[in-house]
């Protein structure tokens, strides 16, 4: 809702004295905005289909005049965003705004499904805006030498002249060569011309 106040007076001049704007069309579907203070976000313990006890993460927000549990989907695929909550159950993140939005989803490529008999399913995704800081990678410490080799444009050394990277950069051939084509041509067009461009 902030965000909606802010774009509208930022462009009130625009839209209501010089006319030069019109206000946004709202296209279905929009985004449900939640402000961050009255939402929560919780690791809940369930039991799953086989049986087994896992955490997860589980979004409580007001929807009308009561509040609803939404449990989210995290599995291998979603690491991030499992990191991202953990930070934030800990303490270490602080969330903001919770938008409720729905997404189209689709079995593998759109265009090669059957044109008469799609089905469209949809399902509710949770945007969470806030701050979650990066986790600190490990400490890496030591001296890396950088520089041209015979068989690519950059190489990264250790100490102990093992490779660390490298960049082959083979774009730069190709700009080369364009380069010199349109050279070429000026050349060539300037030599048909005797001399002058035309």
């Amino acid at each position: 809702m902030n965000n909606c106040q802010a774009k509208y007076r930022a462009t009130r001049w625009e839209i209501l004295w010089a006319c030069s704007r019109t206000l946004p069309q709202c296209k279905y579907p929009q985004p449900f905005p939640i402000p961050g203070r009255s939402t929560k976000i919780t690791l809940e313990k369930i039991v799953n289909k086989r049986q087994q006890e896992m955490e997860v993460p589980c979004v409580s927000l007001p929807i009308g005049d009561c509040r609803r549990q939404l449990l989210l989907r995290c599995d291998r695929r979603q690491w991030r965003m499992r990191q991202a909550i953990e930070q934030n159950v800990s303490g270490e993140a602080m969330h903001g705004e919770v938008a409720l939005l729905r997404k189209r989803k689709t079995n593998g490529p759109y265009a090669s499904r059957d044109s008469g008999k799609q089905h469209q399913g949809y399902d509710v995704v949770v945007k969470i805006i806030g701050y979650f800081p990066k986790r600190s990678s490990k400490q890496q410490s030591g001296t890396i030498y950088v520089r041209t080799d015979k068989d690519c444009l950059l190489i990264a050394l250790n100490e102990k002249d093992e490779r660390v990277w490298y960049l082959n950069f083979d774009h730069a051939k190709r700009w080369c060569r364009e380069h010199e084509r349109k050279l070429q041509q000026l050349y060539q067009r300037h030599a048909r011309c005797g001399g002058r461009d035309k």
